[in-house]
């Protein structure tokens, strides 16, 4: 299964949908959350560690929740921002680039 980042839903809808198509489209997906609501967190900050560590700068902290998200629920990540790509060679992720 594939998760879907905001990255791609923004370039895909920058044309001339609406945004009742985006809601009607959005209603119809399965959502996944964090598994643990602290641990999930907690793992999210860890994913930020580790990239700083390594000298890489994650530019948004939710980018790290997304990531964790993935790893938790065993889903590749469909996206088009370079800091997933970063978080992938040092904590795993599994990413399809959009582009």
């Amino acid at each position: 299964m594939i998760l879907v980042d905001t990255s791609v839903l923004i370039d895909f809808f920058k044309g001339n949908e609406t945004g009742a198509l985006l809601k009607n489209y959005l209603s119809s997906q399965r959502f996944f959350h964090p598994i643990d609501p602290v641990e999930s967190y907690a793992e999210a900050a860890r994913i930020y560690f580790l990239c700083r560590k390594k000298g890489i700068t994650i530019r948004s902290t939710i980018d790290c929740l997304i990531a964790q998200i993935c790893i938790e629920h065993e889903l590749d990540l469909l996206h088009d921002d370079r800091d997933f790509d970063a978080m992938a060679e040092i904590v795993g992720l599994k990413c399809v680039t959009a582009f």
